[in-house]
């Protein structure tokens, strides 16, 4: 296992897709299909990596995601030494890290989705990363809604 410290460009698990430790990304998904689509490779690539992996599902059985993880992957060595966790709430670790926050449309409205935009500086769009436009720094929101 490598350090938690990690300063290398990560690869996200989508194809040519690189990430780097402290973006938080935002991907929005239509079904759970789609929501596995993003999270299992991001996950496997990260356990192959080394890295610590947090997973915090809040839609599926975290024994559901432990399944779908399992190709290639020994996700009972890797809970074992804790390299990977999964949580069925919310979770942000104090340290450096790359958080993928994913969003079922079909359960936010649209004034969420503006909320969601303004504090997420990376978004995935169509299996694309990019940089969002819309992306508020936390003051510049926090006032925006005063």
């Amino acid at each position: 296992m490598t350090d938690p410290q990690v300063t290398d460009t990560l690869e996200s698990g989508v194809a040519g897709v690189p990430v780097e430790p402290g973006d938080h990304i935002c991907a929005l998904y239509v079904s759970q299909e789609e929501r596995d689509q993003i999270m299992l490779p991001f996950l496997r690539a990260g356990l192959q990596a080394g890295h610590t992996c947090f997973c915090v599902v809040d839609s599926s059985p975290t024994s559901q995601v432990l399944d779908e993880l399992g190709e290639g992957i020994e996700t009972k060595s890797a809970l074992a030494q804790r390299q990977l966790e999964l949580f069925a709430d919310r979770f942000a670790p104090q340290y450096p890290q790359t958080i993928v926050c994913l969003y079922d449309l079909g359960h936010f409205g649209g004034r969420i989705l503006l909320d969601l935009l303004r504090t997420h500086p990376k978004l995935v769009v169509s299996g694309q990363l990019v940089e969002n436009p819309y992306y508020l720094p936390p003051d510049q929101y926090l006032s925006s809604k005063s």
